[in-house]
């Protein structure tokens, strides 16, 4: 699913969503909250690094809401 983007890659919300089947709310509390997903914030904009999101996983396999 990640493999078609770039290690360098800086995806959008909407992409994350896309890819992990969530809706935009619940990515959006879980940033709130400090759980899930790396994030980025750019100003306003949120970004999300595909290595960051690679090495997460690596780590948090069968850990919940963490960050």
């Amino acid at each position: 699913m990640l493999e078609k983007y770039k290690d360098d890659s800086w995806v959008d919300s909407y992409a994350i969503c896309r890819l992990f089947s969530l809706k935009y709310d619940t990515l959006k509390k879980q940033r709130s909250r400090r759980v899930g997903l790396p994030f980025h914030k750019f100003g306003r904009t949120v970004r999300y690094n595909i290595l960051e999101i690679k090495n997460w996983l690596a780590e948090n396999r069968g850990n919940k809401n963490e960050r």
